[in-house]
C-alpha cells in the first residue's frame, strides 16, 4: 500500500495527526457532555466554541512544548480540526443512532 503512505506522509507534513485525534474526540466529549455541566456550575450561558477552543489551546501547549511539532502545524491542525469536528462527529452519529 505504497498510496496510503504517501498520503499519510502528505498528511504529516502539515497536520499534527495526534493532535487532531485528540482534539476531535475531546471536542466532542465537551460538546456532548461537558456543556450542560459547565453551564449548571457557572450559571452562566456557555458557547460551545469557545469551550473548544480553551480545550485546543491547553492540550495544545504539551504538543508544542515536548513535541517537534511547529506552532503553525498545531494552529492548521485546530483549523482543518474544527471543520471536519462537525462533518466527521455528525456523519458518525447518524450512522450509529440508527
Amino acid at each position: 500500500m505504497e498510496w496510503l503512505d504517501k498520503i499519510w506522509g502528505q498528511l504529516d507534513t502539515y497536520l499534527s495527526i495526534p493532535y487532531l485525534l485528540m482534539f476531535m474526540l475531546l471536542s466532542y466529549l465537551v460538546k456532548k457532555y461537558f456543556g450542560t455541566l459547565l453551564q449548571k456550575i457557572t450559571k452562566f450561558q456557555w458557547k460551545t466554541v469557545y469551550t473548544v477552543l480553551i480545550i485546543a489551546t491547553l492540550l495544545a501547549v504539551p504538543f508544542l512544548v515536548f513535541s517537534e511539532e511547529g506552532w503553525m502545524k498545531i494552529f492548521i491542525t485546530y483549523a482543518v480540526g474544527t471543520s471536519l469536528h462537525e462533518l466527521i462527529f455528525g456523519w458518525l452519529e447518524k450512522k450509529f443512532t440508527k
